[in-house]
């Protein structure tokens, strides 16, 4: 078994890689309903389209502000999520950023970002 260190992770939005906590990617499966008479009494749910989602969580860096800088806002983009120390990379195309969020919370000692967005064509991680 090999596993990778999370650390050197970022999120690459266009050409700019942005410094993250944490980006999760979600890759789900669309489907439909196919229940008929061949299939015992039980629900048949066939594959139609791999359906993606992704959240990204990050400090805000005044020299490379996540919406205004890196073109990270509410519309259709590319989005490169760098696996940790590793260089595999999953990476939505045409994906749609859903919500883009600062975070300032007193009790912390830095000021955050939060994106998040769906779908794109995905292509996966290659060993």
């Amino acid at each position: 078994m090999s596993v990778n260190s999370g650390n050197g992770g970022t999120l690459l939005v266009g050409i700019i890689n942005l410094p993250i906590t944490k980006w999760t990617c979600k890759l789900g499966n669309r489907t439909t309903e196919n229940t008929h008479s061949g299939t015992g009494g039980f629900t048949n749910y066939e594959h139609v389209v791999v359906d993606a989602e992704w959240s990204y969580e990050g400090a805000v860096d005044e020299d490379m502000l996540p919406d205004t800088d890196a073109g990270l806002t509410t519309a259709k983009g590319n989005v490169t999520m760098k696996n940790g120390a590793d260089a595999r990379t999953i990476v939505l195309t045409g994906t749609t950023v859903v919500d883009v969020t600062y975070v300032c919370d007193n009790t912390g000692d830095i000021v955050r970002f939060t994106a998040s967005g769906k779908g794109g064509a995905v292509t996966r991680f290659v060993t």
